[in-house]
C-alpha cells in the first residue's frame, strides 16, 4: 500500500511546494541516489559510535574488520531490510503482531548468536559477565535499532497516507463543489428561457438579444467556471450581463446596482456563481408593496474583504417559504465548503422588504 501512495505522488509533485518536494523525494525517492544517501545516512549515525571505538583503540586487524564487515552485512543488508519489506508488509500491516514481534526477537537472538561465535576469540575485550548477560544486551541494543528503522518505515507509511488523504479530500471538495455548479445551470436556464418566452409571445424588440446574451451566459457558465476561482472581474461581467437579462421584462422597476471598490481590491479572485442566485432570486420575487417597487445591488469590494448585499421590495403577506429554494441552498453548500469560517451571511425576510447580506473575507478572520 505505501507504494501505491507513493507512486501517486512521483507522478504529481507539482501539487506540492518545493520544500515539501524536497522533503517527498529524499524520503520516498526510488531512484538509487536517494535510496543510497538513507541508507548511508541511517547505518552510519548507527554505527558510528562503534565504528569510532575502533579507530581509536586500534582494533583495526585485517581479520577484526572481515569480521566486523560480516557483521555489518547480515545486520544491514539481510536482516533489517527482511524485516522491512517482508515481515512488516506481510505481518504487521496485516496485524499479526504477536507473531511479528517473535519472529523479529528471533531474528535480533540469531544474529547475536553469530555475533559471539564469531567474536569469541575477543570476548575479553568486550568484558562481558557471560553468555546470557552478552545475549540480553545485545538483544535489547539490536531491537533498539530495528525499532528505529522500522518507526522510520511507519512514519514514512503515516506521511504517504496522510498526503493521499489531503489528495482525496481536495478531489472529493472539487467533485462536490462541480456538482454544486451544475445544479445551478439548469435552474437558472429555466428561469431565463421563461422570461424570453414570456418576450416572444408579447414581441418584445430585445428578444434576440436576450437569446444572444443569455448565449454568453451560459458559454460564462460551461468553460469560465469549471476552475476552482476567477477573477472579481470577470465576476462582475457576468453579473451585468445576467443585470441586463433580467431588466428587459421589468421597465418600471426601480433598480440601482452599485460598486465601491477600494485600490487593490478588484484585483482578487472569488468562487464563481456566488452573488448571481442571490440576485437572480431577488428579480424572481421582488413585488411591487404600498409604496415601493424596487431593487437594490451593492458591491463593496475592500482588500481584505467584498461585502454584497442585495434588496428588493416585497409585499407585506408574502410567503417566505417561497422565497429562496434549491438556488440558495446550493449557494449554502458552496461557501461552507469553499470559505467555512471566512463568510458570514444574513437573509432577512422583513415585512416589506427582502434583504441578503454576504461578506467574504479574503484573509482568516483574527479572532483575538
Amino acid at each position: 500500500m505505501p507504494d501505491i501512495i507513493i507512486q501517486e505522488y512521483e507522478n504529481d509533485l507539482n501539487t506540492l511546494t518545493e520544500r515539501e518536494s524536497f522533503i517527498f523525494k529524499f524520503i520516498f525517492g526510488k531512484q538509487w541516489k536517494y535510496r543510497i544517501q538513507r541508507y548511508l545516512l541511517f547505518w552510519l549515525t548507527v554505527y558510528f559510535t562503534e565504528l569510532l571505538h575502533t579507530v581509536v583503540d586500534d582494533f583495526g586487524t585485517p581479520s577484526y574488520w572481515a569480521k566486523f564487515i560480516s557483521c555489518i552485512f547480515l545486520h544491514a543488508v539481510i536482516l533489517v531490510p527482511l524485516n522491512l519489506y517482508y515481515l512488516m508488509p506481510n505481518f504487521l500491516y496485516r496485524k499479526r503482531y504477536f507473531l511479528y514481534v517473535l519472529i523479529s526477537l528471533f531474528q535480533e537472538l540469531f544474529y547475536t548468536i553469530y555475533t559471539w561465535y564469531i567474536f569469541m576469540d575477543r570476548y575479553d575485550t568486550f568484558e562481558m559477565n557471560g553468555f546470557w548477560y552478552y545475549t540480553l544486551g545485545f538483544v535489547i541494543q539490536n531491537s533498539l535499532i530495528l525499532g528505529m528503522a522500522v518507526g522510520i518505515k511507519l512514519f514514512k507509511y503515516w506521511y504517504a497516507s496522510d498526503l493521499r488523504i489531503k489528495r482525496i479530500a481536495k478531489e472529493k471538495l472539487m467533485a462536490e463543489l462541480q456538482y454544486l455548479k451544475n445544479q445551478i445551470n439548469p435552474h437558472f436556464l429555466f428561469n431565463s428561457l421563461n422570461n424570453i418566452l414570456v418576450m416572444h409571445k408579447t414581441n418584445h424588440p430585445e428578444t434576440e438579444n436576450s437569446i444572444i446574451g443569455l448565449s454568453d451566459l451560459l458559454k460564462y457558465q460551461l468553460y469560465d467556471c469549471s476552475n476552482e476561482s476567477l477573477p472579481l472581474k470577470k465576476e462582475i461581467e457576468y453579473i451585468e450581463n445576467f443585470i441586463h437579462l433580467e431588466k428587459i421584462r421589468k421597465t418600471d422597476l426601480d433598480f440601482k446596482f452599485s460598486i465601491i471598490s477600494e485600490e487593490n481590491g478588484i484585483g482578487k479572485s472569488i468562487e464563481p456563481l456566488l452573488f448571481s442566485t442571490f440576485i437572480e432570486n431577488a428579480f424572481k420575487h421582488v413585488r411591487k408593496n404600498e409604496t415601493a417597487y424596487f431593487l437594490y445591488i451593492t458591491l463593496e469590494i475592500h482588500p481584505a474583504s467584498i461585502h454584497f448585499t442585495v434588496v428588493n421590495s416585497k409585499r407585506k403577506h408574502y410567503v417566505s417559504s417561497k422565497i429562496g429554494g434549491i438556488g440558495i441552498e446550493n449557494v449554502k453548500k458552496r461557501l461552507n465548503l469553499v470559505y467555512k469560517d471566512r463568510y458570514d451571511l444574513e437573509i432577512s425576510n422583513l415585512e416589506e422588504e427582502y434583504k441578503t447580506e454576504l461578506t467574504i473575507f479574503f484573509k482568516e478572520i483574527n479572532t483575538n
